[in-house]
Order: C-alpha cells, then sequence, then structure tokens
C-alpha cells in the first residue's frame, strides 16, 4: 500500500489497514477467558490432594498391622502405577487422573472404606470433575468468542476491502491511470 502515497489516498488506506489488523488480531490465540484462573485452581487443589493422598498411601502400606499393611500396599500400587500425575500438562493429567481413579474404584470399596481411604476418593473424584468441568466451560467460551470475533472482524474486512478497492477504481477514473497502474499490478 506503501504505492498509494497521495495525501487523499491516506485515509483510504489507513482505513483498509484498520479492518486488516482488527482481522488478524481476532485470529491470535487469546490465552484466558473467565474461566481460566478457576481452573488453575481447581488443577492447584487436585494436585495438592494428589501428593498428599499419595503420602498417605505410602504411610498406610507400612501399617504395623499386616492385614492393613498389605491393603496399603494395594493402593499404594496404584499411585506408583501413575507416578507424579501433577506434574503433566492438562490433557496428559486429567487422562491419567481418569484412569487412576478407574484404578481406585476397581480396588473395591471394602478396602478404600478399610484403609480409611474413603474421603480421599471422593475428594479427588470431587476435584477431578470440578477441573473438567471448567476446562470444558473455558473451551466453550473460547470458541465461542473466536468464532464470533474472526467471523465479525473477516466480514470488516472483506467490506473495507470492497469500499477500498471501488475507492481505487473511481480514482483511476477521475486521475487516470498513470498514478495507479503500478499498485493495480
Amino acid at each position: 500500500l506503501s504505492m498509494l502515497s497521495a495525501e487523499s489516498d491516506k485515509t483510504m488506506v489507513d482505513s483498509y489497514g484498520a479492518a486488516v489488523q482488527a482481522f488478524d488480531n481476532s485470529l491470535v490465540k487469546e490465552t484466558k477467558n473467565s474461566n481460566t484462573e478457576k481452573l488453575k485452581q481447581a488443577d492447584e487443589d487436585f494436585d495438592r490432594l494428589y501428593v498428599d493422598s499419595h503420602a498417605y498411601a505410602r504411610a498406610i502400606s507400612v501399617h504395623p498391622v499386616t492385614t492393613v499393611a498389605e491393603q496399603g500396599k494395594q493402593l499404594l500400587a496404584i499411585f506408583e502405577k501413575y507416578k507424579n500425575i501433577t506434574r503433566m500438562s492438562y490433557s496428559e493429567e486429567y487422562a491419567n487422573a481418569h484412569h487412576f481413579l478407574q484404578d481406585l474404584e476397581a480396588l473395591g470399596t471394602e478396602t478404600i472404606e478399610a484403609l480409611h481411604f474413603l474421603p480421599w476418593y471422593e475428594q479427588l473424584t470431587l476435584l477431578n470433575a470440578r477441573f473438567n468441568v471448567l476446562r470444558n466451560a473455558k473451551d466453550s467460551e473460547k470458541s465461542t468468542r473466536t468464532t464470533g470475533l474472526t467471523k465479525q472482524c473477516r466480514e470488516a474486512a472483506d467490506e473495507a476491502y470492497k469500499v477500498f478497492a471501488q475507492r481505487i477504481n473511481a480514482l483511476v477514473i477521475i486521475n487516470g491511470e498513470e498514478g495507479y497502474a503500478e499498485f493495480i499490478d
């Protein structure tokens, strides 16, 4: 657009440039929305409880009562299978959390209750569900906002281009092709 350097062209070029820039900006991925902080907090809550419940499983696996220690070793084996999932990306962590919770459920209610692990299990399940609900809400908000804004900005850029092209064509008719030939080519 630098070829259109006449003072009368400046407003037209700036108007079109602003519309294109707004469209470009709408394509930039946003990293935060109204659920970002809540999602981060939900992850931190789950992580803290996972780490603490893992410590409980380590302790119960060496319980002085042999039968309790044996059941505790079964619980600890599930934690050891998944390692420290709290250091993974959200997608990887919560896929593993889903399977981890299924493995805990497969351990059986009797064992979980005998180990006094039921409150831990219930809270881990609740915090996992809260995280997933917030992640879905964040993704939904992001897709709704991005789609609507991008569409609106694209339509504005298209309209600005039409106006821009009409003005160039009108200027060619009024002033002749000489000053615009290089730009048109």
